[in-house]
């Protein structure tokens, strides 16, 4: 089992001209990215552990501003874990930032 996993992703804020034709209309680039930190998660741990819980929180402005639209800067996730051999707790945390 585990007791803690952290993973980063990072964009330019050019990137954000990439993405402008749907940002904040269907949704963000990171909920479709942050998801995937999840899913390596599940897959690196080959069952040993299950996430029981997951908390987002985000910040916005910069990319609201460049593409007068609302949408997230970065978001954050904290992932709470359940080790199935001892049922001890884990914890994860992803992170994502376009701006």
């Amino acid at each position: 089992p585990f007791s803690f996993f952290n993973a980063y992703m990072s964009q330019p804020k050019r990137q954000l001209d990439t993405f402008r034709a749907w940002a904040g209309r269907s949704s963000d680039i990171s909920y479709y990215l942050n998801a995937h930190h999840i899913d390596f998660h599940v897959w690196c741990m080959r069952g040993d552990s299950r996430p029981e819980r997951v908390t987002a929180l985000c910040s916005d402005g910069v990319a609201t501003g460049r593409l007068g639209v609302p949408t997230e800067d970065t978001i954050t996730l904290a992932v709470n874990w359940r080790n199935k051999d001892d049922r001890h707790d884990a914890a994860a945390c992803g992170g994502g930032s376009s701006a």
